[in-house]
């Protein structure tokens, strides 16, 4: 097994091709649905689910046998047939034509595995096991969802904000790295929630130090 690198996709408006119509399949069309890709599924069976998603019109649903050619244009593969030698077979493709792929059940037939994520509004924790056990990073992330809870998301967009306010203040990088590092020690978290109120007013007063 290779040792992965780690990365988050911007995939908005990419095209991402979905080659099955079962669950996995469909749990896969949900989570690019939400990151706004451009989705293509190509099965000739669906989920109800899935054909929620068609009816729609988040994602293109087209009710027949994978073909060659259908990688065509596609900026991310998923292949979730159920049956390994078409799985198999669009891995291949997308070896050839450059396209990163994910193959269901067997990762070490793609290019990247995908992780257990824990979705916080911008705040994403993501689990992985580099495909040698699933289950065991979804527990994990299960048990990182109880300690940290919604707020966190609301948070994480307040101090989106502050960094902007060091970034229009203070034009030295050195310098807004120094602040930016003020900022996280005011905040002496403890993973058992944030004080939002008194986390608050220290970063405000940590700011108002800069640019000194």
């Amino acid at each position: 097994m290779p040792a992965y690198y780690p990365i988050w996709l911007d995939i908005q408006g990419r095209r991402c091709v979905v080659v099955g119509g079962g669950k996995v399949a469909e749990r896969k069309v949900a989570f690019l649905v939400k990151c706004r890709a451009e989705v293509v599924l190509i099965s000739p069976d669906i989920t109800p689910v899935i054909k929620s998603f068609s009816d729609q019109g988040e994602i293109n649903v087209y009710l027949r046998e994978y073909v060659e050619g259908d990688l065509k244009g596609a900026w991310l593969v998923f292949a979730a047939t159920g049956e390994a030698q078409l799985n198999q077979e669009v891995a291949v493709s997308c070896r050839s034509l450059d396209i990163p792929v994910n193959v269901v059940d067997a990762p070490e037939a793609g290019s990247f595995v995908l992780p257990a994520v824990l979705r916080r509004g911008s705040l994403n924790i993501g689990v992985s096991t580099e495909g040698k056990s699933p289950l065991l990073a979804q527990k994990l992330r299960d048990a990182l969802a109880e300690a940290i809870g919604p707020e966190y998301g609301e948070f994480v967009e307040w101090l989106g904000e502050q960094r902007k306010s060091i970034q229009s203040t203070e034009g030295d990088i050195e310098k807004r790295r120094l602040a930016y590092e003020e900022v996280l020690e005011c905040l002496a978290f403890d993973f058992e929630g944030p004080r939002a109120g008194e986390y608050k007013e220290r970063i405000k007063a940590c700011i108002s130090c800069y640019p000194e």
